[in-house]
């Protein structure tokens, strides 16, 4: 990988949330540790996370969007192709027009978007030796060399047939999961739980839904139990949650980088059925799972029907409430421990798969 110059192209916003350029992120540092060049190539929307991207000594290459008004006031959506606000067509363009701008030698394009499909990675094939696509929704057509779904599927060897071209070389599942070393680090020191004591709460990088403001009506009722909820940088409730708190046994984080030391530090979780998943099964934490978008669903259903997680389809205050009393008692608390099986990851290179 040495002096080989990799791109990706990945979106962050209140809308698409920060999880594509979180595990973007974390294959670009596999690759600098291979002293590969990376940028990172994004729309200039709000809350993009180029400072944070900025911050781990990548350079960024922003594409223009001059409607950010117009982009906050829109409703949520899982229809995925207005998360682009651009067509395609133009969004192929202006990267390969900015990479031309640049004269930047492109051997290995990363495309993590759920707005792109095929179409896209055919034009900007032009710009590029080989192309990696990052998916988890199988619901669209890719031309790429090597497509990575991370996700645990019970149908994962099935999902890309007739979505991918014939010479795809598919990396499918957990075993290829985008572990950042902070994880690995931690993944390695696991503190041995005994009781509830400090529950951890993060609903993804955007909880665009809100499910942090719901969680807040019961903490008070908990006195003895120490909550840590986590709000993500792209996240626009942020202020409101903040003056939400008035409990003395809650601590608000926001924006941290010491989350799976925070994972680790903690007794149960209450959180979303995003990319966290994986990190919190990885650190043994149990807990309770919400999808918080419908991508969620198919893959929290999978790992629950292995026992592998506690999942709820539906999010009801007064069962949660149930629940943590419940498992305030520290015989069913070491009961739920042990019904949850542990997750078999097996640590599998995505850069020893991928040729440049």
């Amino acid at each position: 990988m040495k002096n080989k110059v990799i791109v990706f192209r990945v979106d962050a916003s209140p809308f698409i949330g920060s999880g594509h350029v979180m595990r973007c992120l974390n294959l670009a540092e596999m690759f600098r540790e291979q002293q590969g060049k990376v940028y990172f190539l994004c729309r200039d929307y709000p809350r993009n996370l180029s400072a944070e991207i900025i911050s781990r000594d990548f350079e960024v290459l922003l594409l223009d969007f001059d409607k950010k008004e117009e982009y906050l006031v829109q409703t949520v959506s899982d229809d995925y192709k207005q998360w682009l606000w651009v067509t395609q067509d133009q969004d192929a363009l202006e990267s390969m027009d900015i990479i031309k701008k640049f004269e930047i030698s492109v051997d290995l394009l990363i495309l993590d978007h759920y707005a792109l499909d095929s179409d896209w990675e055919k034009k900007c094939r032009a710009i590029t030796r080989r192309i990696l696509v990052i998916d988890d929704l199988a619901n669209r057509l890719h031309n790429c060399d090597y497509l990575l779904d991370q996700n645990y599927f019970s149908n994962m060897a099935d999902r890309y047939l007739g979505k991918v071209n014939s010479d795809c070389k598919l990396l499918l599942g957990p075993s290829y999961f985008l572990f950042s070393n902070s994880l690995l680090y931690q993944a390695k020191n696991i503190r041995q739980r005994t009781e509830l004591k400090r529950i951890f709460v993060f609903f993804g990088g955007a909880d665009s839904k809100d499910f942090t403001s719901k969680i807040l009506p019961l903490i008070k009722d908990f006195p003895l139990l120490e909550f840590h909820i986590v709000v993500g940088a792209v996240n626009p409730n942020f202020l409101k949650i903040k003056n939400s708190i008035k409990d003395k046994n809650c601590k608000l984080y926001y924006n941290i980088n010491y989350m799976h030391e925070l994972i680790n530090d903690c007794d149960f979780g209450i959180c979303a059925g995003g990319v966290n998943t994986y990190e919190r099964m990885l650190l043994r934490l149990p807990g309770i799972v919400y999808a918080t978008a419908e991508n969620q669903l198919e893959t929290c259903n999978a790992l629950a029907d292995n026992n592998y997680i506690f999942f709820c389809t539906e999010f009801d205050l007064d069962y949660l409430r149930n629940k943590l009393r419940e498992f305030s008692v520290v015989d069913n608390y070491q009961r739920f421990i042990l019904s949850l099986n542990e997750f078999p990851f097996t640590n599998m290179s995505v850069l020893s798969e991928v040729a440049l």
